[in-house]
């Protein structure tokens, strides 16, 4: 029998429309976060969803024009994953597609619409395929001083493609043998490596985004020293009316998993109110908890071939 727990999470590919059964057979055969469970922002379908994987909030695109909302940065699609990437409370948050926004191959190359503005929308790393090559980019396209990766790997089997005109930002690239990636994440980074299988497994490429810490008062919205009515005006303010929430947002998850949700107005209230007590990760308003800045410190770059 297999497993009880999803472990596969795919994302659209041009050939899972093209070959086989087409997207009807793709649809009956895997059961995805998209529809409702195991997602926190369900789309209602299952061509592009989001998932939590331990520390990592993962955001599959679906890349292929037949998708019915649309692939461009202006279509209902993009404004899922524009404002899941705003409420994400996760310390990490990865996008992933199957055609690549940046590309040095010479076979496909780069998507220009999918060019779409993820390091202004929170992205931590976007993950793609297609061209069957391994290459990581960098890139500042908000010109804020902090960078985004992009990271290409479509070596999973099929024979490698050639690389064409190098594309602004790219850092590594390697095409020798088919591999695989993997990513480790922690509290305070998250370590993305590439080994190629008929190398006898040998690291290519290793990249760690490191995270800066700041600590703060469970409830405490305003950042004030209090836990008082304000925090909770500003939540609702936030939940009901979208509305900008100043200054640590993140201290309004209350009940930490992951966003802001009524549940964490309903504990809020009840512990102004009625004085219960406040289930905020085992921690009370007078004990401080650890969890992430907005803006990560810049990528560091380790090894890599060029």
């Amino acid at each position: 029998p297999g497993s009880t727990v999803n472990r596969f999470f795919p994302s659209l590919g041009n050939h899972d429309y093209s070959d086989g059964g087409g997207l009807s057979a793709y649809l009956n055969y895997f059961t995805l976060p998209g529809s409702g469970s195991g997602s926190l922002f369900p789309t209602g379908n299952e061509r592009y969803y989001d998932v939590v994987v331990g520390r990592i909030h993962f955001f599959c695109i679906n890349s292929n024009i037949q998708e019915p909302e649309g692939i461009t940065a202006t279509s209902a699609q993009a404004e899922w994953l524009r404002s899941s990437l705003a409420q994400s409370l996760l310390p990490w948050k990865v996008v992933y597609m199957h055609h690549p926004p940046y590309s040095s191959s010479s076979r496909h190359g780069s998507t220009p619409v999918m060019q779409w503005p993820f390091e202004a929308w929170g992205a931590d790393l976007v993950l793609a395929g297609h061209d069957h090559t391994y290459e990581r980019i960098v890139r500042d396209d908000n010109a804020d001083g902090d960078s985004l990766v992009y990271i290409v790997n479509g070596l999973g089997g099929r024979s490698p493609y050639a690389f064409g005109p190098t594309v602004e930002g790219s850092v590594v690239r390697y095409n020798a043998a088919n591999g695989a990636m993997l990513l480790t994440a922690t509290e305070s980074q998250l370590v993305s490596e590439f080994y190629a299988v008929g190398d006898s497994g040998v690291l290519i490429d290793r990249h760690i985004l490191r995270r800066t810490t700041g600590e703060y008062v469970c409830g405490d919205v305003t950042a004030d020293s209090l836990v008082d009515i304000r925090d909770l005006s500003c939540l609702l303010d936030y939940y009901f009316h979208d509305l900008p929430c100043p200054v640590s947002l993140e201290a309004g998850d209350v009940n930490c998993n992951g966003r802001i949700d009524l549940a964490d107005l309903v504990i809020l209230a009840a512990w102004l109110m009625n004085n219960r007590p406040l289930d905020c990760c085992d921690k009370t308003p007078d004990r401080p908890r650890q969890r992430w800045l907005k803006q990560p410190t810049a990528p560091e770059s380790f090894q890599g071939l060029d």
